[in-house]
């Protein structure tokens, strides 16, 4: 959709190349850069939630993630896919997933659940911690 042309083998991350201009939510980030990782973590368009999973590497089944993500974990509201605002998280990926969330993804969570009149979503942050 965005006319992003990748490289590097599929296993180790899209290694998106840097002579197009992409959305700021997608420009991978430092850790993106040096952490070999599945392409997942590269359509998050949440730069933060994307260094939680790499730092939690560890602790994330890839897989598990991956179909929780896809099996109504989250909804992708409009036709902007690389807005983050665009997002939201449901209440089961949230309690599972709690610690890789971020403010930007809950703040958009939030903004799609009151629209709804539902009481907002708050989780905790392990990681970027200061």
């Amino acid at each position: 959709m965005l006319g992003i042309h990748c490289t590097g083998p599929p296993s180790l991350g899209f290694h998106i190349s840097s002579l197009f201009i992409i959305p700021y939510s997608l420009k991978p980030t430092q850790q993106q850069q040096l952490i070999p990782h599945g392409p997942l973590i590269d359509l998050l368009p949440f730069p933060t939630l994307r260094d939680n999973i790499l730092c939690t590497l560890y602790l994330v089944d890839m897989e598990e993630l991956y179909l929780d993500i896809c099996s109504e974990g989250l909804v992708i509201w409009g036709r902007t896919p690389w807005d983050p605002a665009s997002w939201e998280f449901s209440d089961g990926f949230a309690k599972k997933w709690w610690f890789l969330l971020d403010d930007e993804s809950l703040r958009s969570t939030n903004f799609w659940r009151a629209q709804r009149g539902e009481e907002q979503l708050q989780v905790l942050s392990i990681c970027n911690q200061t």
